[in-house]
């Protein structure tokens, strides 16, 4: 969908800036793609669907399965489905953070392995440092009308605030 009003174009700027200046705020240290192998064919909604999944999976495997089966903590994570300039070409962008070294190898190692062999029609998985990438509204671009749903939050983990 394309812009429909100067005030609904503003709008959305300032969302993509308010996502972009909290996403720099909580200082999120990977920036991943996820792709498909045939994108075109692929919906919004498995991608909405297998994003969780992945994050779960994820999780347990860096974190451990109790921390994520019992107590559930996963690794924070803010997750975005984007289709394609044209809208045909459906995939996944997500920031996570790893709070250790050993963390952020955990998550880097498993990424790609996990999404290549549990995520049906899946291609492949980058993930840049953050840092260098500089991708904080890169996620948003896409956000053009008040009913583009870009970001996914059955696959958002934000840890609780402790007061």
């Amino acid at each position: 969908m394309y812009f429909k009003t100067n005030y609904e174009r503003e709008y959305c700027k300032r969302m993509v800036e308010g996502v972009g200046n909290w996403i720099a705020a909580e200082n999120y240290t990977l920036f991943g793609t996820a792709t498909y192998i045939d994108a075109m064919n692929v919906r919004t909604q498995k991608a909405h669907k297998d994003a969780p999944h992945f994050a779960r999976l994820l999780s347990r495997r860096v974190l451990g399965k109790h921390k994520v089966d019992r107590e559930g903590t996963y690794l924070p994570m803010m997750t975005f489905i984007e289709r394609g300039k044209n809208r045909d070409k459906t995939h996944i962008h997500f920031f996570i953070k790893g709070y250790t070294l050993k963390q952020t190898k955990g998550i880097i190692y498993h990424s790609n392995r996990i999404w290549q062999s549990k995520i049906d029609c899946s291609l492949d998985l980058v993930i840049k440092d953050e840092i260098e990438a500089q991708r904080r509204t890169y996620t948003m671009k896409e956000q053009l009308s008040y009913d583009d749903e870009i970001l996914c939050p059955n696959a958002c983990y934000i840890p609780k605030f402790s007061i």
